[in-house]
């Protein structure tokens, strides 16, 4: 006879016995303890439930030995936030049969709460023990593994909605994603179940941190007619590698930061604005090609890859990628068992010349902050910026050890910074650009202890503001003989009356009637023969100087207006 019948025979004639002597306390008393030793006691699954095809599990015997328990979420039990029904499975690995069991109920376990699992989540039940209760069976002491969620759908835009189901996210419609903060905020917790991600053609912008920690999306395909990926789109993401179609020209802050699966990427062909550590900390990233369309690389971009910490990538203490300039200073990670993850056996030593840096000819864009110290990293003392360069990113030029500037650039385009989502009403698009205005400094000519500047005879435009912080600033050599058009507020901090103008032989009165450079006292011509650092020049060097009001210049002993007339 089973323990169970035999507990029961026996339960019976103590109660009958006791009834016969009418003591009915006693009798409350054991009916109480056979009613909760009943009630606790485990079973085996063919002795609770007939129906349940005897799966000869037995009774607190883990699922995980054997058997796989897995189901739908169906309801929750009113008032019970710990307790859950659903249609559950047994999968038999041994025999590969597989069990319906109907309204399980699933108790409390030790890493599970009301929060993580709702109700249409398809899960996986490991360590769970079985246990009868009412007449029912009970998973007790398990620990649940969410293999799917339950479908959902929402609105992202104007005229976009999405769709999740079976794992498979889409999104449908045209225009721009919205970026209120509570747009698809009730996908946060199905990041981990997107294995895959379908973008509807006429999407035009996608939403900060809308893919964000999808640790299961190995790849997307965007749409060609895509502009704008924002920030934090797929930082965290399981990407192992992405094409931007040729339509973006803006990739947000760390949009695709910390892919640690991210070997290779693309870049489209129109692509202008590259955010602060777009690529940062993809480890695996060994390998990118830059498109000649950027204007502005921000900092960090490839900080933390395997990019970055090549030796072989870095030429003469800079880093180059195409005709980028992104960065020459190097600094090592704060964990450096990154280095040993990426493969490299030694730290990587930084790389410094002396301190007279030439920027290689070709360069056409300079990243932000390229030159800008870590810490006291301060090695650059002149500096020479060559003809190619078009573009200057902020804080790019910044070394306090910078006394002399080398400026050969034929067209520097002025400085403009991408702003998305300013404001959130000024614009029909997500992204639009500010340029700096008069009042405003960009920083990345701030060049406060510059003393000497030259530029070069075939330069044809400044970048406004360029020379607007060098307060220290004594000399200036300009070798175009016509004056380059500049900024009204091309020398604000520059003292007029200390700093020496240097023009071509011949020019001086051209330079002291044109505007901003009129403002100068001291135009001198640069001499054809140089004598000693005391008197470095003849003494037949026209000098400009202030008398009465009026500009006059000075030259072989007679005194002339800046139109060229003499004053007797």
């Amino acid at each position: 006879m089973k323990p169970r019948r035999f507990t029961l025979l026996l339960c019976i004639i103590i109660l009958i016995y006791i009834i016969m002597k009418k003591n009915y306390s006693l009798l409350i008393a054991i009916c109480t303890t056979c009613f909760m030793f009943a009630q606790n006691e485990f079973f085996t699954v063919s002795e609770l439930m007939t129906e349940y095809n005897n799966l000869n599990i037995s009774s607190g015997q883990t699922a995980s030995e054997r058997y796989t328990v897995r189901g739908y979420v169906t309801k929750w039990k009113d008032g019970y936030p710990d307790y859950q029904n659903g249609t559950f499975y047994i999968d038999d690995s041994a025999t590969g049969s597989t069990t319906l069991l109907q309204c399980f109920r699933l108790k409390g376990v030790e890493n599970y709460d009301k929060v993580t699992l709702v109700v249409g989540d398809y899960v996986e039940v490991q360590n769970a023990q079985l246990m009868n209760y009412y007449g029912s069976a009970e998973l007790k002491n398990g620990s649940f593994t969410i293999i799917s969620k339950p479908s959902i759908s929402g609105q992202c835009g104007d005229n976009i909605n999405y769709n999740f189901d079976n794992n498979i996210l889409t999104f449908t419609g045209v225009g721009d994603m919205w970026e209120d903060s509570e747009t698809m905020l009730e996908l946060n917790d199905y990041k981990p179940f997107i294995h895959s991600i379908t973008i509807q053609e006429g999407i035009t912008s996608l939403k900060s941190s809308a893919f964000s920690d999808c640790i299961n999306l190995h790849s997307i395909a965007l749409p060609s007619s895509l502009q704008s990926i924002n920030y934090y789109a797929f930082k965290g993401s399981g990407l192992q590698s992405v094409t931007i179609p040729d339509n973006v020209t803006f990739i947000g802050e760390e949009a695709f930061a910390k892919c640690m699966n991210l070997t290779s990427t693309t870049l489209g062909s129109s692509l202008q604005f590259l955010s602060n550590g777009v690529f940062s900390n993809c480890r695996n990233l060994s390998s990118i090609s830059l498109p000649n369309s950027l204007t502005y690389i921000a900092p960090e971009v490839i900080y933390g890859t395997n990019i970055y910490y090549d030796d072989t990538k870095w030429e003469n203490g800079a880093l180059y990628i195409n005709d980028c300039l992104i960065s020459g200073i190097r600094r090592n990670p704060d964990d450096i068992s990154i280095l040993e993850e990426l493969g490299f056996a030694t730290i990587p030593e930084e790389i410094r010349t002396d301190s007279v840096y030439s920027i290689k000819e070709g360069t056409r864009l300079i990243a932000a902050d390229a030159f800008r110290p870590d810490g006291e990293t301060n090695w650059i003392k002149k500096l020479t910026i060559p003809h190619s360069v078009e573009y200057i990113g902020s804080y790019a030029l910044m070394q306090n050890t910078l006394t002399e500037l080398e400026w050969n650039a034929i067209h520097c385009y002025d400085f403009e910074i991408p702003i998305p989502f300013a404001d959130g009403q000024n614009t029909d698009h997500p992204l639009y650009i500010i340029p700096f205005e008069n009042e405003s400094i960009p920083y990345q000519y701030n060049h406060a202890y510059v003393q000497k500047i030259s530029f070069a005879q075939d330069v044809e435009y400044l970048p406004k503001d360029l020379c607007r912080r060098m307060p220290d600033l004594r000399e200036i050599y300009n070798y175009n003989p016509n004056p380059i058009t500049v900024s009204p507020n091309m020398f604000e901090m520059v003292d007029y009356n200390s700093c020496v103008l240097f023009v071509p032989q011949g020019s001086v009165f051209n330079y002291a009637a044109a505007p901003v450079w009129e403002n100068f006292i001291n135009i001198q011509e640069m001499p054809n023969v140089f004598t000693n650092t005391e008197n470095r020049f003849k003494n037949t060097i026209p000098v400009k100087f202030l008398r009465n009001g009026q500009l006059l210049i000075l030259r072989d002993g007679k005194t002339y207006t800046i139109q060229g007339q003499e004053v007797k």
